[in-house]
């Protein structure tokens, strides 16, 4: 029978991450996220939420709101009265995340090639330049990563489906956090073709861009799992 963990994480507990004008459900919600991208918190082990919620120095109020937006990502699995634990994220499911990736960010592209301003292509800009800056950082590049991508969506006028690469944003960085700082300086590559294929109002150059782009990561995920011995779906 599984247990609900009560002893401190192996680094001695956890501490509220984020600007702090963020909520402190948001805060907790990026500990939690550090702290499983660490494997400070493991998959498969039941953990309390009081238990948590001590570690973070916050109420339970909060530390609820962040497990449940896990949730909603499929990041975390909440099971009344034994707690919460850190799902195994079965390839299949990484590999539908590519797909429906492609789908949303290709009608992106062709809805904003046409129309782009000087504007967009400047914030597009500097989230390359911001992303360059911080390869060493995998947790602030992969914010701006998500960033990059959603705002693409908003510029075109496309807010549901930004809410739906926002709510896809688990599953990203899951996939992608312990990638090495070569891959994150190839990945700003990446994203600075689809922005030329912006600039020049070519739709069909920027999707071209953008297909490689997520193909390639998805390559190199599929490899990581294959180097760990893990299944190539479930």
């Amino acid at each position: 029978m599984e247990t609900i963990e009560r002893t401190p994480l192996a680094s001695g507990g956890l501490r509220i991450e984020g600007p702090s004008r963020d909520t402190l459900a948001d805060r907790a919600y990026r500990s939690i996220r550090v702290a499983i991208i660490n494997r400070e918190l493991v998959p498969d082990r039941y953990y309390s939420e009081a238990w948590l919620a001590g570690l973070l120095g916050v109420s339970r109020t909060p530390t609820h709101y962040a497990l449940l937006q896990l949730e909603l990502e499929g990041i975390v699995e909440i099971v009344a009265q034994r707690g919460f634990r850190v799902r195994q994220i079965p390839q299949s499911e990484f590999e539908e995340f590519y797909e429906l990736r492609i789908l949303l960010e290709t009608n992106v592209l062709r809805k904003l090639a046409p129309t782009v301003d000087e504007e967009v292509l400047a914030t597009l800009r500097d989230f390359l330049e911001r992303q360059r800056r911080v390869v060493e950082d995998p947790i602030t590049f992969q914010d701006l990563d998500e960033g990059f991508h959603r705002f693409m969506a908003e510029a075109a006028g496309l807010h549901r489906t930004a809410a739906i690469i926002h709510s896809l944003r688990g599953i990203l960085w899951l996939g992608t956090s312990t990638r090495p700082a070569a891959e994150r300086e190839a990945v700003a590559g990446e994203h600075a073709a689809i922005v030329e294929g912006l600039a020049a109002r070519d739709a069909e150059a920027a999707v071209a861009a953008l297909v490689r782009h997520l193909r390639t990561s998805q390559g190199r995920y599929k490899a990581m799992m294959e180097e760990a011995g893990a299944p190539a779906a479930s």
